[in-house]
């Protein structure tokens, strides 16, 4: 373990960041809106289908029955064959168990388009909601992602990100390219390239975007901001910066004791003010890192090696095997001293570092809440490993946080300058919750749920502070987001009403807009602005309109609810898709009366989106 630590702290690179014929059905409830409008989000809205409890017979127990269940209204939904759907992944909480399927084109996946399918213990078919792209016509085949000219995509990307006030520096294509199909309209399809690009502008500062582009034109269609996921365990504890003493797990070495809690695979580094950087690299299973630049593979000496023709084997320039058993990971370090990364460190098991001691254990209490209230292994329900990092420079904005996570591990970095609150801690584990079971774009309204989600969460988790929920939330995130009140500060309280911000049109703001000031004039389209729409709902649940507690939500059923409905969210969610799988979510769960499915429903008319 230690000497994986010492190596990834060694790592100097480039800057760079690194997802048949319909049956007779009975009592179908079927929601589907029409419109005509251009808007993403309309068109979302419009292509979406949702069924409820009794739109199939089938008995849904396992991957394959759960394909044959959507085969059997596959007139709703557009679906000319089985294979099309693939499960991609299948979750089980509070006795239902959700099947995610992923829609397919020629062999290829449509990027974001999928079905999710909730099943009872006994295998009853409670609701679907799909987002499937209804394919017309025929496109052409996807192409093999090592012959992507990479002189040609940065030319690409820099015609629609250069302006006149920002010159770009050091541009590098990062991760593994994925071949895709994109849908816009929900009804044609073109076949495009997945990847990562991040590059440093003139001032140093850091930017990562997820693209798709096209595979022949090399034409941007999409583009998404990433968020910024031989020794012994001995008991520790030391005091956070509030004065309060914590016990937490340390890990010893050679008399040294280290901030690593190995049970819940989580290490707390003091980046002591330089700006952590994250980069994703491929691992074999000799702990051997590999790292990317434009596109290509180099070890750690910067020879370069080659997949083999399965990708399951790395080979050297004579086709030598130099790897296997590969993983893709997050790799961390620090500019502009990567030296001064370190994991925090004690000469005994009392910690005197208050900034350590506050970050492991806020950390912890947001790891405990998943797991004691939700029953969730770690973020990603698998144990994946937490990295946290305090004292970061975060390029200049030290009162910020933000997290990044992979599917086996994620970063939670804290700026020099932040207070690392319950909440704010709360509400980046919460992001890394949500990216490891959907991926919503962080732009307009699929930005705006995560960040309402984050902000929901994090009330709730600051509410666990004590180790028990008892409706203590303050509902303001660490001072500058109010739930309560959201129009006091300037933010909205209905779905495109006072104080709404419009949704920005992705790639054509960057090329007209320095990246630098893009967060700042449009948030991404609001994803911050925009989300009090929903947890200020949240907060009216919790508070049952008007007080009235025979309508209270408390916050442990409030939490099941709403990590209920999370598992129904798709890529292109939208608010009003949102809602009423919140709305859904709460009619499936044991303990909510009658009064309290009123209260969502009146909570979310308030916020302008009927739920049914």
């Amino acid at each position: 373990m230690m000497k994986m630590w010492k190596k990834v702290l060694a790592v100097m690179l480039a800057a760079a960041l690194f997802t048949g014929t319909a049956s007779a059905c009975k009592n179908k409830s079927k929601t589907k809106s029409e419109s005509s409008a251009v808007d993403a989000d309309d068109i979302s809205d419009a292509n979406y289908v949702g069924l409820q409890k009794g739109f199939t017979d089938i008995k849904v127990t396992d991957n394959e029955s759960a394909i044959r269940a959507v085969e059997s209204v596959s007139g709703d939904l557009g679906l000319n064959d089985s294979s099309q759907l693939k499960v991609a992944d299948a979750t089980t909480f509070d006795g239902e168990t959700y099947y995610r399927l992923q829609q397919y084109y020629k062999g290829a996946p449509i990027y974001g388009r999928d079905v999710v399918l909730v099943a009872a213990a006994d295998g009853t078919a409670l609701s679907l909601s799909s987002n499937m792209a209804k394919i017309e016509g025929e496109a052409a085949e996807t192409k093999n992602p090592e012959d992507i000219d990479f002189v040609k995509l940065l030319e690409k990307i820099e015609g629609i990100l250069q302006n006149d006030k920002t010159k770009f520096l050091d541009f590098k294509c990062t991760a593994e390219p994925e071949a895709v199909y994109y849908s816009a309209d929900g009804a044609s399809v073109r076949p495009c390239f997945k990847e990562v690009v991040s590059f440093k502008d003139a001032n140093e500062k850091s930017y990562a975007f997820q693209i798709l582009f096209d595979c022949e034109t090399y034409e941007i269609v999409s583009v998404d901001t990433l968020q910024f996921y031989a020794g012994r365990s001995v008991s520790a504890s030391g005091k956070d910066k509030d004065g309060e003493k914590h016990d937490f797990t340390a890990y010893r070495e050679n008399g040294t004791y280290y901030m690593y809690d190995e049970d819940k695979n989580i290490a707390v580094y003091n980046a002591q003010n330089n700006t952590v950087q994250l980069y994703e690299v491929v691992v074999d299973g000799d702990d051997n890192m590999y790292y990317y630049n434009n596109g290509d593979l180099y070890d750690m000496d910067d020879n370069p090696v080659f997949f083999n023709d399965d990708r399951t084997e790395l080979v050297d320039e004579n086709g030598k095997t130099v790897g296997r058993n590969l993983t893709y990971e997050l790799a961390y370090s620090a500019s502009p001293n990567p030296d001064d990364l370190v994991l925090s460190q004690s000469d005994s098991a009392e910690w005197n570092d208050a900034e350590a001691v506050t970050a492991v254990s806020r950390v912890q209490n947001a790891y405990d809440f998943y797991k004691n209230i939700l029953g969730r292994e770690s973020y990603n329900n698998k144990g994946g490993a937490i990295r946290v990092f305090y004292n970061d420079a975060l390029d200049g904005d030290s009162g910020n946080a933000y997290s990044c996570d992979m599917p086996d591990m994620t970063a939670l970095s804290f700026g020099a300058d932040n207070n690392i609150a319950y909440d704010v801690v709360g509400h980046e584990f919460t992001h890394s919750v949500v990216g490891s079971i959907v991926n919503l774009p962080y732009r307009n309204q699929s930005g705006a749920i995560n960040e309402a989600y984050a902000d929901i969460f994090g009330e709730i988790i600051e509410d666990y502070t004590d180790g028990k929920l008892d409706n203590s939330c303050n509902w303001i995130t660490d001072t500058y987001r109010n739930q309560i009140d959201p129009e006091s500060d300037g933010n909205p309280v209905q779905y495109r009403g006072k104080n709404w911000a419009p949704n920005i049109s992705v790639p054509s703001i960057l090329k007209n807009t320095p990246l630098a000031i893009i967060d700042l004039i449009t948030d991404n389209g609001g994803v911050h602005t925009n989300s009090t729409v929903l947890s200020h709902a949240a907060y009216l649940m919790n508070n049952g309109i008007d007080g009235d507690a025979s309508k209270k939500i408390d916050t442990e059923l409030l939490a099941k609810i709403w990590y209920k409905a999370m598992f129904s969210l798709h890529t292109n969610e939208t608010f009003k898709q949102c809602a009423q799988h919140v709305y859904e979510a709460a009619q499936r769960t044991e303990g909510v009366s009658n009064e309290q499915l009123e209260c969502i429903k009146e909570a979310f008319s308030q916020a302008n989106l009927q739920v049914k």
